[in-house]
C-alpha cells in the first residue's frame, strides 16, 4: 500500500510491511551511512513489529546500483546497497611529478563551458571542473552530487552526470597529461559514462578553453582536449642558489632552499569572488594570464573565470627577518584600481606540518 518503502511477498503471495515510511531515519555514525525504517507489520512469532535497515556502501563503479538483501534475524530486515551516490567527493592535488606540472590555477573556475568542434556535441552543454569536481551549487541542471567531474545537459532538459573524480591526473608524455571521470550515469548501451580529458601544453595560451572532440555514443565515452599554459612543465629550481637567512638577533639560521619553487591556492573574498594566486619562491618567476611576455613576475592574482591576471609583484629573493619571521616582499606591480599605488604581495614563513602550503589572508589596500 502507500507509504510502504519496503514490502515482503511470501510464497503464497501474502505481503508483510517491512517498515512505514514516516519512520524513515538517515543516520551517518563514524563513516557509516544507513537507512531505517520501523512500524511494520506484526510478526507471526514473535510480537514485535517488522523493521529494516539498509546499509549503503560507497561503490564508484555504480552509478544508483540496487540494495541485495543480507539477513532477517527476529523480523529485523538488513540490506546492502552499494552505489556511487554514497561515496564522499574525492579532490585532485591537479600537481603531477612533483611539481613539475601545476593545473592548480584552472581552478579558479570550477565550472567550465566546453566549447564544441564543428559538429560535435549536439545541442547539449557541456561542464567540467578542471582538474577536479564541479560546483554543482551553480548549475541547477546538473545532478546535486558532490564529486561529479563532468555534466551534460540540455536547454530544457536535466544534465546528466558523466563522470566522477576517481583517478588521479597523469602525465602521458612530455607537455600533454590525461585525466578521467569514470563512472557516470548509465546511456543507451547500458554503460556508465566516462570522460577523458587530455591537457596539452601550449605555451603563451594563458589558461586555455576546453573544446569538445568526440563523443562516443556506443561506447559512452565523452572526449575533450585542453590547450593551456599550465600543462607545459615548469623550469626546476636551480640548486645552484642557497636560499638562506640568519636571525642576527638569535643566530638561527633558516634555510628555504627546498622549498617548492612554486605555490598556488584559491581565496573566496568576502565580495564572494574566488580569486588564485601564484606565487614563485627563491627568484623564480610565474606565469601571470595576459602578461606572459613578463618574465619577471614574481606573484599573479587571477579572477574566478578571467584569462587575465594581475601582477602583484616582480621577482625577488632577498628575504628579511620582521618581528622574528622570514619574509619575502614582491614590489612593482599593477597600479591598483580605487587607490594610486602599485600592488605588492608580502609572504611570511612560518612552521607548520603541511609541507609548502600556501595560506592567502584578506587584502590589505592592494
Amino acid at each position: 500500500g502507500d507509504g510502504v518503502p519496503i514490502c515482503q511477498a511470501d510464497s503464497h503471495g501474502v505481503h508483510h510491511s517491512c517498515g512505514s515510511l514516516g519512520s524513515q531515519q538517515l543516520r551517518y555514525f563514524e563513516g557509516s551511512l544507513t537507512m531505517a525504517y520501523t512500524v511494520g507489520d506484526k510478526c507471526n512469532h514473535v510480537s514485535v513489529e517488522r523493521s529494516s535497515e539498509i546499509s549503503f556502501e560507497c561503490d564508484r563503479s555504480n552509478y544508483t546500483g540496487a540494495p541485495a538483501f543480507v539477513s532477517e534475524v527476529d523480523c529485523v530486515y538488513t540490506f546492502v546497497w552499494p552505489t556511487a551516490l554514497a561515496c564522499p567527493p574525492r579532490e585532485l592535488e591537479c600537481v603531477v611529478a612533483g611539481g613539475k606540472y601545476d593545473l592548480r590555477p584552472l581552478l579558479d573556475s570550477r565550472n567550465w563551458l566546453v566549447s564544441k568542434a564543428e559538429g560535435v556535441g549536439g545541442d547539449y552543454q557541456y561542464v567540467i571542473g578542471g582538474c577536479s569536481s564541479i560546483d554543482f551549487k551553480e548549475l541547477p541542471k546538473c545532478p546535486q552530487i558532490p564529486g561529479v567531474g563532468a555534466c551534460r545537459y540540455h536547454s530544457d532538459k536535466q544534465g546528466t552526470a558523466l563522470g566522477y573524480v576517481t583517478g588521479d591526473l597523469n602525465e602521458e608524455s612530455e607537455g600533454v597529461l590525461h585525466l578521467d571521470y569514470h563512472n557516470g550515469e548509465q546511456c543507451a548501451s547500458g554503460q556508465s559514462s566516462l570522460v577523458h580529458v587530455q591537457f596539452i601544453c601550449a605555451k603563451g595560451k594563458g589558461l586555455g578553453t576546453p573544446v569538445l572532440v568526440g563523443v562516443l555514443e556506443k561506447s559512452c565515452e565523452t572526449k575533450i582536449q585542453w590547450e593551456t599554459e599550465y600543462a607545459c612543465a615548469q623550469d626546476a629550481p636551480s640548486s645552484a642558489k642557497p636560499w638562506k637567512i640568519t636571525n642576527a638577533a638569535s643566530g638561527k639560521e633558516f634555510d628555504l632552499t627546498s622549498v617548492s619553487h612554486q605555490l598556488s591556492q584559491r581565496y573566496r573574498e568576502q565580495d564572494g569572488a574566488t580569486y588564485t594566486y601564484l606565487v614563485g619562491l627563491g627568484g623564480q618567476a610565474v606565469v601571470c594570464p595576459g602578461h606572459e611576455g613578463e618574465k619577471d613576475v614574481g606573484a599573479c592574482q587571477i579572477k574566478n573565470g578571467s584569462q587575465t591576471g594581475y601582477v602583484l609583484g616582480k621577482v625577488n629573493s632577498s628575504l628579511h627577518m620582521s618581528g622574528g619571521l622570514v619574509r619575502v616582499e614582491y614590489g612593482g606591480g599593477q597600479p591598483c584600481h580605487h587607490i594610486q599605488v602599485s600592488r605588492k604581495a608580502v609572504v611570511t614563513f612560518e612552521c607548520d606540518s603541511r609541507q609548502d602550503f600556501l595560506e592567502v589572508l584578506p587584502e590589505e589596500e592592494c
